[in-house]
């Protein structure tokens, strides 16, 4: 997913780049036949970033439940044998 991220941002930048160009010529015409594209690259990339971030934030929750479930197994452990050694978090 972040290589296929990486990948659209060079397209757009691409993309961006060749509509300034027609811009700058006032090729208008031009410009405004590629702004769809463009717009449809953009909502591509954005639709990919929020898959990661949706990615991201079920991982940090996975991540969180094992902590609570290895600080409650640590706590089980001291109250059943002082001397045991910790679980790593």
């Amino acid at each position: 997913l972040n290589a296929d991220l990486k990948s659209k941002q060079t397209e757009i930048s691409a993309e961006q780049a060749s509509l300034n160009g027609y811009k700058a010529s006032g090729d208008t015409a031009e410009y405004n036949s590629g702004v769809p594209a463009y717009n449809a690259l953009v909502n591509e990339y954005n639709a990919q970033l929020n898959q990661l971030r949706a990615l991201i934030r079920e991982y940090n929750s996975l991540v969180n439940a094992r902590n609570a479930v290895a600080g409650e197994a640590d706590q089980l452990t001291k109250e059943l044998n002082s001397s045991a050694t910790p679980i790593n978090k």
